[in-house]
């Protein structure tokens, strides 16, 4: 995920920070660009950790931002440690596959002069809510501290465009390592290590296959929109009847029924509806909200049957009667479908209104 942001502060650090990154911002062209985990991971130059370059001081957080696991960490509590920052949003599947690593590098490494900040930067608007931030922070047991960005001050100063975006400091305070997007953990690792002066064994996780996610990230509201198959015109911010194209093809998605397209998301507006999304990939991640927590939550199928017991998302449910469903505490992203990689069509059926859906990504295991 990628957003654009101009530097208000930072001018400095972040000229630097732009020699460093030139072979990343050259091969990912035009900044509105959102590039795929693979163009990220082949974008970056494996740097030795013997080497590491001094790129610019490090820059300042968001003296507004919300502090999470403990007090704000002021200057005089960062003095003297590596300090690894780590821009997030909850909703980014892309960024929930690096908590395995941020989680055990935290552990290990703590006891060090090591500080590990999450930088919450808001794609969407519910992101920016206190409730669901802490909620999702202890759904995904994150204990180390984590500040708030809803105005994108930090990031700014960063003059960064990632989610996840890595940014490690050593004990001058000197920025000396970025990655963008996944992957690339055992490197990232030995730069802590290094700065450290400490060795331990490094994390392993779950790894990405991403030449077998063939289906882009998708947005489903007006302002990012595309490949809608529905033949009806779209409406902004209106309710209307769409249909279900006779054929859907690869990477496409369709709605049956009442919905409301708004900026950020389609809305369910009521009777019976339907959304249907063809992908090729392995995972499915499916940004939602709902109005009423109490309701008939969707029900779900691939390829027209219930999810497979082997495929099972870590969200959904299996009823007496077979079908699959799923619920939705809060506004995040729900976890639909976990198994190999093929080609599919994904169907959620909802009968109250109130149902939205901002965006689906994917993943494919190794």
């Amino acid at each position: 995920m990628t957003r654009t942001r101009a530097t208000i502060t930072g001018v400095i650090f972040g000229a630097l920070l732009l020699i460093g990154a030139f072979i990343v911002q050259q091969r990912l062209g035009a900044q509105m660009e959102i590039p795929s985990a693979k163009q990220l991971l082949k974008s970056q130059p494996m740097i030795p950790t013997t080497d590491l370059p001094k790129l610019g001081s490090m820059p300042s957080f968001d003296a507004n931002g919300l502090w999470i696991n403990g007090s704000p960490r002021t200057e005089a509590d960062l003095r003297g440690k590596v300090i690894l920052v780590d821009f997030w949003t909850y909703s980014c599947i892309n960024c929930i596959r690096t908590f395995p690593y941020l989680k055990d590098w935290w552990n290990k490494y703590k006891q060090y002069d090591y500080v590990q900040i999450g930088v919450h930067t808001p794609e969407f608007e519910f992101e920016k809510e206190e409730k669901n931030v802490r909620r999702a922070v202890s759904d995904f047991g994150l204990t180390y501290p984590i500040i708030t960005d809803n105005e994108f001050v930090t990031w700014k100063n960063y003059t960064n465009r990632f989610w996840p975006a890595t940014y490690i400091f050593d004990k001058e305070g000197q920025l000396r390592y970025t990655h963008f997007g996944e992957g690339n953990y055992d490197h990232t690792e030995k730069v802590i290590q290094e700065l450290l002066g400490v060795t331990a064994p490094l994390s392993t996780g779950e790894q990405q296959d991403f030449a077998q996610i063939k289906t882009p990230e998708t947005y489903f509201g007006y302002g990012r929109a595309d490949r809608l198959a529905s033949p009806e015109t779209i409406l902004r911010n209106a309710s209307r009847a769409y249909s279900f194209p006779v054929e859907l093809p690869l990477n496409l998605w369709a709605l049956e029924g009442d919905w409301m397209i708004e900026k950020e998301s389609v809305q369910f507006m009521g009777g019976t509806g339907k959304f249907r999304f063809h992908y090729s990939a392995g995972d499915v991640l499916l940004v939602m909200d709902t109005a009423d927590r109490h309701q008939s939550f969707p029900t779900v199928t691939v390829d027209g049957k219930p999810v497979p017991a082997d495929s099972l998302g870590k969200d959904v449910q299996t009823a007496e009667d077979g079908h699959t469903y799923f619920e939705i505490e809060y506004p995040k992203g729900v976890s639909l479908v976990s198994g190999p990689a093929g080609d599919h069509i994904l169907e959620l059926t909802v009968n109250r209104p109130g149902v939205k859906i901002f965006a689906i990504t994917f993943g494919a295991k190794k």
